[in-house]
């Protein structure tokens, strides 16, 4: 048929046996948009003089309605979840792929299936329209579309459908109301569009007389109503042009949309999915990511689609690091690691190159797709049950906008563990193992980019193999039932996991202890420390009740109340034993957002044992296990009893003790910390610990005058303000001497006023500048194990001290830490 003829579609289709297809490259249905009601009923007023038009009226003509026949081996089998019953044609059907003419063949589709809904005429429209069960007329733009016209052709949908329908009811609420009806259709704009056009035409002809179905159909004998000029234009490839003139008129396709057409095609061609997934993005798995989308405070479509999109883009990204070893990713080129990237966290959809021509949607991608989403639909209290630390609710974090590495592990680890075969509701008491051995790994390891992720990944898709009887299988990992080595480095995260799993199978009493220690916001399941403290020597496990104790006592060491205290009780008590900074020149503060925070301040000093500390005394034990065993000593028998103020008297204690030891030990002069034992000072001085906001000293091994080279027992140690020597900075022992002068300046009568200079930057020194009575003004400054006087604040000329000055300085300092007259000269 390649010239035009006048035909009504009610003619058209009774003389073709092809299918009517909107072609994706088309817009969608946008005569029933809202915006468009003054288009729409003049539309209709049009249609409707013409129904009751006399008969020597001419019929309505709607003008060229043109397109291009094609092939196509759709196959698409029942679906039995999908409402009515459907029945697909098998084998190559002919499609009329329509290029002009799409607003006005769905306007007059809808007119006849309304008209015969209202008349009674089902089956005369049936045998027309759905010969075979599914709609003559369908969109290749949208799954959901093709569904909907599916669907209300059905018998069974039509039945009973206009008896049903309430007076003064609107069409479209009633369709709505059906057990058919999905509501994720609702969001899509072609149904959406039919569903305001149905509501326009039971608004304008619901009133009217019956007869107007045989009168649009030309079976009164009169000819048909409303008729168009038919053009089959032959072959016809549609260009970006087009595509664009096309959609410049109407709304275009979403990224998600866009992606979905592709992923569908790909999946066609290569035969790797039914057409059960593909029904599934339209309907139950749809209206599963709607309810996130209202959960979240949401009901735009533009949320929606890019909740969908970045769930499917997330998938792909766990597909290629399946596909990717850690190592070899670091030898991809700069291109090939910005693209994995960009998989993580992309909400956008580019051609399918983006996607390696979703190649990354294999059988193994659709299987883990649509058991996760399944289950999600099979328990939807799961699904969006608040998140609660046990995986629940993972999927809304790993696609939250700026999800890290650490939620969408953790999502990972639940999309294996279902896809293994997995059930957390049917079996809460594997699942609680499960997940309690994911969040242990993941909340002790650094993924801070692709490779780690990778590694983490590959341990936590090993362990969903053996999901069933899990601390079984990590039990007879080498080395799981080993008491500890004291003389080899504390052990991973992983192998910390398989002695507790051990310890677990073979006594099931110890789960619940474990359980308690690892609960706590600093350890987040890294109890190694507490585990080998609690182990006696030779044992083949750890001892139960010490285990509790020590539980107790870490919870209160590592508790806000006491990280956070103004006293710097902990890190005073540690330094009483020790330089438990270990080089790493920080203090520690409480920070614990991440692992890295946390391995990088308490985490690090506690799982600890190779110091330099430790090196330089031969100690067998950490300084933080030595701390706990003192603390221990000082505390109730009874551990409920172990409280934050017995704890912090403990401590403040030991302090006390350590600072009247130094008196008997000749650390100290006039009653004052000497100026050699730096440890000393920062023991006596809680503001010195108040002016590192950030926990940070520096230090500075010198090797002036000291033949044996670097001083490392003595070296200067500096007070930073944040990280780095370019913030403001103080050095200790003037530091110190400013605090101490300040609280006793009264007892000096020729000083007028003290104060303090800090620096930044490396070249220039700190220091203490004190005005006198007589209005001299003196700096003082240490460097190289001596008190200095120099020119003026930040000064490098060195000055001999002035007689009042020397007098006052050396009530707190021997006078063999003060330059002599003969150094400076």
């Amino acid at each position: 048929m390649s010239t035009n003829r006048s035909l009504s579609l009610y003619d058209l289709l009774g003389t073709q046996d092809f299918i009517i297809r909107i072609p994706v490259a088309q817009r969608d249905y946008a005569q029933g948009r809202k915006g468009e009601e003054s288009r729409r009923q003049n539309f209709l007023h049009a249609i409707k003089d013409a129904l009751l038009a006399g008969q020597r009226s001419l019929p309505l003509d709607l003008d060229f309605i043109y397109g291009s026949q094609e092939q196509s081996a759709d196959v698409h089998p029942e679906h039995s979840d999908a409402g009515p019953a459907v029945h697909h044609t098998c084998g190559t059907s002919t499609f009329f792929s329509v290029l002009d003419g799409q607003q006005r063949l769905t306007t007059l589709f809808l007119l006849h299936w309304y008209l015969a809904l209202k008349e009674g005429e089902i089956a005369d429209f049936r045998s027309r329209f759905a010969p075979h069960g599914t709609s003559r007329l369908t969109y290749h733009t949208r799954e959901s579309a093709r569904l909907f016209f599916d669907a209300i052709v059905q018998q069974d949908a039509l039945s009973g459908l206009w008896a049903g329908l309430m007076t003064g009811a609107g069409m479209a609420d009633h369709i709505c109301d059906q057990t058919w009806f999905h509501l994720a259709w609702m969001d899509d704009p072609t149904i959406e569009g039919c569903l305001t056009m149905l509501d326009a035409l039971h608004v304008d002809l619901g009133p009217c007389e019956s007869g107007l179905y045989a009168r649009l159909t030309g079976r009164d004998g009169q000819g048909a109503r409303i008729t168009f000029q038919f053009l089959d234009i032959g072959s016809f490839k549609l260009t970006d042009d087009l595509y664009i003139r096309m959609n410049a008129r109407g709304r275009s396709l979403s990224a998600f949309e866009n992606f979905k057409a592709g992923l569908c095609g790909h999946l066609d061609v290569n035969a790797l999915g039914d057409d059960r997934f593909t029904h599934q993005l339209d309907t139950q798995w749809a209206d599963l990511f709607w309810g996130m989308v209202r959960q979240q405070g949401s009901a735009h479509t533009d949320e929606y689609n890019r909740l969908y999109l970045r769930f499917f883009m997330l998938m792909a990204f766990y597909r290629e690091c399946d596909e990717t070893a850690a190592s070899s990713f670091d030898r991809l080129s700069g291109k090939e690691q910005a693209y994995i990237r960009q998989l993580r966290t992309a909400d956008d959809y580019n051609p399918p190159t983006t996607l390696k021509n979703f190649s990354l949607f294999d059988g193994q991608t659709l299987e883990r797709i649509t058991r996760l989403l399944d289950y999600y639909l099979r328990y939807p209290a799961f699904a969006h049950a608040p998140f609660s630390g046990d995986g629940a609710a993972t999927l809304a974090s790993a696609l939250a906008p700026r999800a890290g590495y650490e939620a969408q592990a953790l999502f990972y680890a639940l999309v294996c563990y279902i896809h293994a075969g997995g059930d957390p509701v049917g079996n809460p008491q594997a699942y609680r193992r499960w997940q309690r051995v994911v969040n242990n790994l993941v909340h002790n390891h650094t993924i801070d980019d692709v490779p780690a992720f990778i590694r983490i990944c590959r341990s936590l898709g090993r362990m969903a193999e053996h999901h069933a009887d899990l601390y079984g299988w990590m039990a007879e990992e080498p080395g799981a039932n080993s008491p500890p080595d004291r003389t080899a480095a504390v052990p991973n995260q992983w192998h910390e996991e398989c002695c507790k799993a051990w310890l677990i199978h073979a006594y099931p009493a110890w789960e619940a202890a474990i359980i308690v220690c690892e609960q706590h916001d600093y350890l987040r399941g890294r109890i190694w420390a507490v585990l080998e403290q609690s182990w006696p020597e030779g044992a083949h496990h750890p001892d139960q009740a010490q285990f509790a104790r020590n539980t107790a006592i870490f919870h209160v060491l590592l508790s806000p109340t006491v990280l956070a205290c103004p006293r710097y009780l902990l890190q005073r008590a540690l330094l009483t034993l020790g330089d438990y900074t270990a080089g790493k020149d920080n203090l520690c503060g409480p920070k614990q957002r991440s692992y890295s925070e946390r391995s990088q301040n308490w985490l690090g000093v506690i799982n600890r044992r190779d110091s330099k500390w430790q090196r330089d005394h031969s100690q067998s034990q950490d300084l933080f296990t030595s701390l706990v065993c003192a603390v221990d000593l000082l505390l109730p028998i009874v551990p409920s009893a172990i409280l934050v103020r017995n704890v912090k008297r403990a401590l403040a204690t030991i302090i006390r003790k350590d600072m009247k030891a130094m008196e008997n030990r000749g650390e100290t002069y006039h009653g004052y910390p000497c100026p050699r034992y730096w440890w000393n000072l920062m023991i006596s001085c809680p503001q010195a610990f108040s002016y590192c906001r950030q926990h940070r000293i520096g230090r500075n091994s010198w090797e002036h005058n000291n033949p044996t080279g670097k001083n490392y027992n003595n070296p200067d140690i500096y007070l930073i303000s944040k990280t780095t020597y370019g913030s403001r900075h103080v050095e200790l022992r003037t530091y110190v001497l400013y605090q101490c002068l300040k609280r006793r300046r009264h007892i000096f009568e020729a000083l007028a006023k003290i104060n303090y200079t800090p620096v930044s930057g490396h070249g220039v020194y700190p220091t203490l500048d004190m005005k006198f009575s007589d209005g001299r003004t003196f700096h003082v400054t240490y460097r190289h194990g001596r008190f200095v006087a120099v020119s003026g604040p930040g000064g490098k000329e060195h000055i001999a001290f002035p007689p009042i000055l020397r007098g006052i300085l050396e009530t707190y300092v021997p006078p063999e830490y003060l330059e002599s007259v003969s150094e400076v000269s």
